[in-house]
């Protein structure tokens, strides 16, 4: 036996004389005593007993043979067939609303999704089904606005319900909720709806402003109330879009949310910062966007503290730990498929030419399938990085917005030595009060 390379440790928590452990490869996070913490560190396992010996192999702590975690990427990244399939179906890249930002930029317009399309995409999906073996399928209808093209997404539900696909998916609408109703969310829940994901970006003077109708008007109070029409029905995840000049109104949203009872009657508080535009790349403005999350000064504190505040407020809100692959990478990671059926491998990169990956029609582009299934910013980075298992060269659009190959790792070391002890904390006290 020998001690794995990719165990953290933050001592004295949750108590004195306790030590939280966390295997960035295998995930555990568990609680050890101070002398199992002190022979890991000097790798004298004859002083512990067989019995802590065997849990600490169970968790992955204690290896038999070296364990590399560039070998376990590659074959998680290989294997994930065995996860299913997820498809983004962009049912047209209009929308009624006018934000200050978009992430879609001026990619948006009055592309509408046909039914000729959608015919082509469920018989790319159902070849692609027979020939990699998918058990699971996700559909996610997202936009522009996706409601504003409400007929396809009951086209293309109705024509899988008359056995258009060889699995029965699941369902999520992604929408800024302003055109939700309760008819619609029954009639989907019955054919395999579960989540419905609603946009609401701070107390009504701050989303207002933020996220009006196209004619100026205000959308907080109408997404509200449709809210409340469809909550019970299906699980409603609220998202929440912040930078450094809203981050501050977050609780008001927290408290009003709360005022209505929704702690209990949502299911996840999702709160981040808002994405850039792909036309950012190699800009200052790009640089700022990635200072602004990543330096020591930039708001990743500031948002653990509304995590705090929410999760004391009775929402669920999930920390952004974990090993989480990047579907851009993955042959079998899922695709996003625009309103004309042009399939990409990354929402931050639909309508960008070169990242089209194929047709519905005509299915993928194996020239860059290849190209893209290949690169392993990983493989750039040291073996023995106690990180690696997390970050895998970190998140490709932080590369290619720097300027950087697409290939070419985006080194978060820095940022995780800083902040991973005080999530590892928070995520131990979920998972406690999950529990519980």
């Amino acid at each position: 036996m020998e001690v794995s390379k990719y165990n953290l440790f933050v001592p004295d928590f949750p108590e004195a004389g306790k030590v939280l452990l966390y295997n960035t490869l295998s995930q555990a996070l568990i609680v050890i005593d101070k002398e199992v913490f002190d022979a890991l560190k000097e790798q004298d396992l004859r002083s512990l007993s067989s019995g802590v010996r065997d849990i600490l192999a169970k968790q992955g702590v204690l290896t038999k043979a070296p364990v590399k975690a560039k070998e376990v990427l590659e074959r998680i990244y290989r294997d994930a067939v065995k996860a299913g399939f997820e498809v983004t179906v962009l049912t047209t890249l209009d929308c009624n609303f006018n934000c200050v930002y978009c992430f879609e930029g001026n990619r948006k317009g009055s592309l509408y999704m046909s039914q000729e399309i959608a015919r082509a995409l469920l018989s790319w999906l159902k070849g692609l089904i027979t020939e990699r073996g998918y058990k699971r399928v996700f559909i996610v209808f997202y936009g522009g606005e996706p409601l504003l093209n409400k007929a396809i997404i009951d086209f293309i539900i109705s024509e899988i319900n008359n056995g258009k696909l060889p699995v029965r998916p699941r369902y999520c609408l992604i929408t800024n909720g302003s055109l939700l109703n309760r008819e619609d969310i029954i009639r989907w829940a019955n054919m395999g709806l579960d989540e419905v994901r609603v946009t609401l970006d701070g107390p009504k003077e701050i989303h207002d402003a933020r996220r009006p109708f196209k004619g100026g008007k205000g959308s907080y109070n109408v997404i509200v109330k449709n809210v409340e029409a469809i909550l019970g029905l299906v699980g409603v995840s609220i998202t929440v879009n912040f930078d450094k000049s809203t981050i501050g109104g977050v609780k008001g949203l927290i408290d009003e949310m709360a005022g209505r009872g929704w702690p209990s009657r949502i299911k996840s508080l999702l709160v981040g910062p808002v994405v850039p535009e792909i036309g950012m790349r190699a800009t200052s403005l790009a640089e700022d966007w990635t200072v602004s999350l990543f330096s020591p000064e930039g708001l990743f504190q500031k948002l653990l503290a509304l995590i705090d505040y929410g999760r004391a407020k009775g929402f669920r809100m999930r920390i952004p730990l974990g090993m989480n692959t990047c579907p851009l990478l993955m042959r079998d990671g899922g695709a996003f498929i625009d309103p004309e059926g042009k399939i990409y491998k990354c929402a931050s990169f639909v309508g960008e030419a070169s990242f089209q990956m194929g047709t519905v029609f005509n299915g993928w582009d194996e020239k860059k399938m290849e190209w893209i299934s290949n690169l392993r910013p990983w493989n750039y980075c040291p073996e023995d990085c106690v990180f690696l298992p997390l970050c895998q060269g970190g998140c490709r659009l932080f590369s290619y917005v720097l300027g950087k190959d697409l290939g070419e790792p985006f080194c978060q070391r820095d940022f995780l030595e800083r902040n991973l002890p005080e999530l590892l904390k928070r995520e131990y006290l979920w998972r406690r009060c999950s529990s519980n």
